[in-house]
């Protein structure tokens, strides 16, 4: 089941990351939580529907 993360979160400067092809601002896609590891944060450009992942230590909500 998907894991909301409460409203209140801030993903600070990677709430909207810049498409590396393109420069135009990403949408976070995907959230992929991971039992025993980082979770993986799964960006795509609006504009050109490129790709990008980035892991999180501790999860987005620093719960582990």
């Amino acid at each position: 089941m998907p894991q909301a993360y409460p409203p209140e979160l801030s993903f600070a400067k990677s709430a909207r990351p810049r498409c590396p092809q393109c420069q135009s601002r990403m949408m976070l896609a995907r959230i992929e939580v991971r039992p025993a590891a980082s979770d993986l944060l799964t960006f795509q450009c609006v504009a050109c529907e490129a790709t990008e992942s980035s892991a999180w230590a501790d999860g987005p909500t620093g719960s582990r």
